[in-house]
């Protein structure tokens, strides 16, 4: 063993830098072969310096500072310091990590540790573990998490087999089988902290590969592979001369706050870069593949901090064209290419040496100071606080706040606006008051370029309305009359001339004439007033009274008149449907839930302009949605139409079970009594046998617990949008059928019940967050052969 010298700075630092020698191909990727680019080195540290070493062939000597497990190695290195880290090198082998359910098998949490690969091929040096969420995990089966500063992992590979075979490099016996086929959640290395370096590193899994965290963190010839959600959204970030490999095809990266510099990207299906927003990213030289790109996968906002190309072309040649979004009408509105003066500011020197708190303390993991300092402190990004606003003539402003980063790459930063829209406080300085000066009668969206020295800029985006005019008046109080479809009400508006009428409408169900006690049944949405209430038997011999506060599209709300409450009218009909758009939501503690019942957490969700449906989201409560209008009956139809978050089958974000308390699942209730919690359920659940595909199994439940009618289920991809399962009770005979927009995946059981009489039926869906939950669109019961 080599003990600590004064040479161990120098040393680490030309490993992290250098490379050179011959081809040679290390990395053999499905349906790929051999990959090229930044494998075509030789990098040899079989000879470098270290302080700790670990060696699978032989026992533990801690007289010698040698270990055979690498936790051993890690468990008796001191905390290095930033100038002398402690460094562990690791002879070739696969290290099995061994996390449990919950934990994985090592942890680092002291300062200034490097893990190194004494190696010419990191393939040899295999940091390893096998667990994914479901998979051997009650977790995503993390190998290996770091929460430390000065985190260094050289000539290695960091392996979640979980997902993956892994071919070892000259020994066969020691490559590693996958545990499942089906892909789950299962990362490899999770890292947070300051002063990160990944060099020469192959980071490997299937979902999820990596969460990186970091406050900074510097990637050199490092290779990642993974199929979604598989880089993270770090402080700051520089990648260069890496590869990052869609090894299914494609799918969401997930990365933001991270500049790539000669960067190549891989797929043979659609990529995306986003989820959400985030801190953009920067495209710098790089190459991108042959396929439809987008910087969301999920839907883009309108407007956002622009992300960053330069030079970065396809692989034949072309440069990149990425559209907002592959959710939602085309767009081309959320990048920008810089100009090559601007690009000068990404590079490693001039992003990473700035502390989190602004101090520039001189951090130059690439080398790259003699190179770059000469040129200074330049801007990179302009964060704008209320870069996304809106306010309206006549009201109070808005004010908008430019951060540039680094701190102090700019003089000045300078506001400017071609809109006549708005009013600027001032024309330089961190900060501008935006003021509305819309006189038109239109809501426009005015744009705020804040820029800096040398011209880099971010773009903020201000929604502009008009000053509201006074809101009009009823002429008289409303009035309902009977129609054929139910009750309408009638009212006229003084002073609404040449105004839209979204006077906003609320019906209400009362005991008895004098309605002290009113409960509401449906409001006007989406600006526009519920005129007619479609009427159920079940408001039969019940009081209804419709509430009406004038508004128009320039005004708000005016004093609200109620009408006098009449008494409802007989109606027959065999068929409840519902109605998303106006049904009172989880927020409306006054519901009448004669009809229909909510328990949980659900909220009204607009169409978005290419779509024509209203719905209900479940949210951060177990859902119910009951119809509860029929407590008796006999046949039954019960159609349900709804969209997920997940689109490729799955239903939801992580596998679940189909027990009672297991999460995530969900059940179409039907021939159900809420009183007693007695009835059937069409259960559905995403499992560890398909990652593209849902179980479903019918139920019994009794006093709220359920078992399966029998041990046939069904494992389909149905879910995507938009998905109905349609459900059909005779006797005791019950059939499903289940079908999407999307493609041709279909949902086909049969099963018998004992017959009940029961007339409710409904969606139970347990508590979930964006990216896992479901849009109700639309449920409809029916019961065949009666009025």
């Amino acid at each position: 063993m080599a003990a600590r010298s004064a040479l161990l700075s120098t040393v680490l630092a030309t490993l992290l830098l250098l490379a050179g020698g011959s081809a040679a191909a290390q990395d053999t990727l499905a349906g790929l072969g051999p990959v090229r680019g930044y494998t075509d080195v030789v990098f040899d540290t079989t000879k470098a310096r270290y302080d700790i070493l670990v060696d699978a062939s032989r026992p533990d000597d801690p007289a010698a500072n040698r270990y055979r497990t690498i936790q051993a190695a890690y468990a008796a290195a001191p905390a290095g310091t930033r100038e002398r880290p402690t460094v562990i090198g690791i002879l070739p082998d696969v290290y099995q990590l061994g996390g449990s359910a919950t934990e994985p098998g090592l942890t680092i949490t002291k300062p200034n540790i490097a893990l190194m690969g004494l190696t010419r091929d990191r393939r040899s040096v295999v940091l390893a573990d096998n667990r994914g969420n479901k998979q051997g995990a009650a977790n995503n089966g993390f190998t290996m998490i770091v929460d430390a500063d000065g985190f260094s992992a050289i000539n290695l590979t960091i392996l979640n087999y979980c997902n993956v075979d892994y071919d070892y490099p000259g020994d066969a016996s020691k490559s590693l089988k996958r545990r499942s086929g089906v892909i789950t959640q299962a990362v490899a290395i999770q890292m947070s902290g300051d002063r990160h370096v990944y060099s020469h590193v192959a980071i490997l899994s299937r979902l999820d590969t990596m969460f990186n965290r970091t406050k900074r963190s510097y990637f050199t010839n490092a290779y990642l592979e993974g199929t979604d959600d598989y880089l993270g959204a770090p402080g700051a970030s520089v990648w260069e001369d890496s590869e990052i490999n869609f090894i299914e095809g494609g799918g969401i990266l997930f990365a933001g706050g991270t500049t790539f510099i000669r960067t190549r990207f891989r797929a043979t299906k659609p990529m995306q870069f986003y989820k959400v927003p985030v801190a953009p990213v920067a495209l710098i030289d790089s190459t991108l593949p042959n396929v439809p790109l987008a910087w969301f996968g999920w839907r883009a906002p309108p407007q956002s901090e622009a992300s960053l190309t330069y030079r970065t072309k396809t692989d034949a040649g072309r440069p990149v064209d990425l559209i907002d979004s592959i959710v939602g009408p085309e767009r081309r509105t959320l990048s920008r290419e810089l100009t090559a003066d601007e690009s000068l500011a990404f590079n490693p020197w001039n992003q990473l040496r700035w502390a989190p708190d602004g101090t520039d303390d001189g951090w130059d993991p690439a080398g790259a100071r003699a190179k770059f300092e000469g040129q200074g402190a330049r801007p990179y990004r302009i964060k704008l606080a209320n870069g996304v606003a809106r306010i309206r003539t006549g009201e109070a402003p808005v004010e908008i706040a430019a951060q540039v980063l680094p701190k102090g790459a700019t003089g000045r930063v300078r506001w400017s606006s071609t809109s006549p829209l708005i009013k600027l406080s001032a024309m330089e300085g961190d900060r501008v008051v935006v003021t509305a000066a819309n006189t038109g009668e239109r809501t426009e969206i005015a744009t705020i370029k804040a820029a800096a020295d040398n011209g880099f800029s971010s773009t903020a985006y201000v929604t502009v309305d008009p000053a509201y005019r006074p809101a009009p008046a009823l002429i008289a109080a409303p009035k309902l009359q009977a129609v054929a479809s139910g009750l309408r009400v009638a009212y006229d508006l003084a002073g609404s001339s040449g105004r839209q009428d979204q006077s906003l409408v609320t019906w209400f169900a009362c005991a008895d004439a004098a309605c002290a006690q009113p409960q509401r049944i449906a409001v006007s949405r989406g600006n526009e007033p519920l005129r007619t209430l479609k009427l159920s038997g079940n408001l039969a011999g019940r009081y209804v009274m419709a509430e009406v506060q004038p508004k128009t599209d320039l005004s708000q709300p005016g004093p609200a008149r109620r009408s006098a409450p009449i008494k409802a009218p007989a109606v027959a009909s065999a068929t409840a449907v519902l109605d998303p758009r106006a049904q009172p939501d989880s927020t409306a503690s006054d519901r009448w839930e004669g009809d229909w019942s909510l328990t949980g957490a659900w909220s009204n969700q607009a169409p978005f302009e290419d779509q024509t449906h209203w719905g209900l989201r479940a949210g951060d409560k177990d859902n119910t949605l009951l119809y509860v209008g029929r407590p008796s009956a006999g046949d039954m139809d019960v159609t349900v139409t709804f969209d997920t978050d997940k689109l490729e089958g799955q239903g939801f974000s992580i596998a679940g079970s189909p027990q009672d308390d297991g999460r995530p699942r969900a059940d179409i209730l039907f021939k159900y009594d809420p009183a007693t919690r007695d009835g059937y359920a069409l259960r559905f659940w995403r499992s560890t046998r398909s990652a593209t595909a849902t179980v479903f199994q019918l139920y019994r439940i009794k006093d709220g617990h359920g078992a399966p009618i029998s041990g046939e289920d069904q494992l389909t991809g149905v879910i995507k949008p938009t998905t109905t399962i349609q459900i059909s009770v005779r006797g005791g005979q019950v059939t499903v059928k289940g079908s999407n927009t999307a493609d041709g995946e279909t949902l086909n059981l049969t099963g018998t019940i004992e017959p009940n009489n029961h007339g409710a039926a409904g969606l139970y869906w347990t508590a979930s967050r964006p990216s896992g939950s479901v849009v109700l669109r639309g449920l409809s019961v029916a019961y065949p052969g009666r009025p």
